[in-house]
């Protein structure tokens, strides 16, 4: 059986950058960002820097992944890491924060953003969002020691992302008035989350609104942290918070985290998303700002 040779441009892992590329005609520059669940953020962020950089005036960002093959799921299924309680109701399987959380649930999804500097944006006449304020990824090393089976939670990576991407916005722990977080419903992320956000919150913690969007449209690999970019965006644009849906026992465990349980009317300023890759090994975050 003979094998079509153009079929396998489809089949590498920058195709869709590619075919984006040829349908656009776009002719600067093109990359890949492979690293899994912060995909999306980390895209948006090293388009960020290029733009700082003076090096291009405007960046189409695209978060997506196939999450629902045979491998993945025997793979997170292997792992331990999906949720099972809830197979007879799906609709409560994913629940972030929750006492009863037993796993994430898989989606598939993808979010694009135009990300562009303001003068450019401004000469075209473009609608704007939100500004992107700052950018931070930091990676485990060796202090990734810990497994679903012997957790050992080691918050300072996460908690060195955060601070970091704060301190590149120019704010204080205190200004952040929203977190969008990685909030996977997984047992162990979701506490490692919780208690590095009450470090950099500080007495802010019990106060700073938090919520996930994975409550409602689960795990999406690469467009999960994409489509919390997009969640950030129109939050500060439109005002209005999306719940985290399932939330019905907290756990003691997670502290006195303020999770948006229902859409939320309110004015916020500032946003940070947090992403965690997938086994721990990395955080990223987005730091997103109102335009007035």
């Amino acid at each position: 059986m003979g094998f079509n040779p153009t079929e396998a441009f489809y089949l590498f892992n920058h195709s869709s950058a590619c075919l984006l590329s040829s349908f656009f005609d776009f002719r600067g520059p093109m990359s890949t960002v492979s690293t899994g669940c912060n995909s999306g953020i980390d895209a948006l962020g090293q388009s960020l820097r290029l733009i700082q950089l003076g090096l291009v005036d405007a960046m189409l960002v695209v978060g997506t992944d196939c999450e629902l093959v045979p491998e993945i799921i025997a793979g997170m299924n292997a792992s331990k890491s999906l949720a099972t309680r809830f197979n007879d109701d799906p609709g409560r399987a994913s629940r972030p924060f929750d006492l009863d959380r037993d796993g994430c649930v898989i989606g598939e999804g993808a979010a694009a953003l135009v990300l562009e500097a303001e003068p450019h944006a401004v000469n075209r006449g473009a609608k704007c969002y939100a500004r992107l304020a700052g950018y931070s990824v930091c990676s485990a090393g060796r202090n990734r020691r810990y497994s679903p089976n012997n957790p050992e939670l080691d918050l300072k990576p996460s908690v060195r992302a955060m601070q970091s991407v704060i301190e590149e916005a120019g704010w204080q722990a205190e200004d952040v008035d929203l977190v969008n977080a990685n909030g996977s419903s997984s047992v162990l992320y979701d506490r490692l989350e919780a208690l590095a956000l009450a470090e950099v919150l500080g007495q802010s913690f019990s106060e700073t609104r938090i919520h996930s969007i994975k409550s409602m449209l689960g795990q999406h690999g690469a467009g999960s942290s994409a489509l919390q970019a997009v969640a950030a965006c129109l939050s500060l644009a439109e005002g209005v918070v999306p719940p985290t849906i399932n939330y019905e026992s907290p756990d003691p465990a997670c502290g006195p985290i303020r999770l948006v349980t229902k859409a939320e009317s309110c004015s916020p300023k500032s946003v940070v998303t947090h992403s965690i890759g997938f086994g721990g090994f990395y955080y990223s975050c987005g730091a997103f700002a109102a335009l007035n």
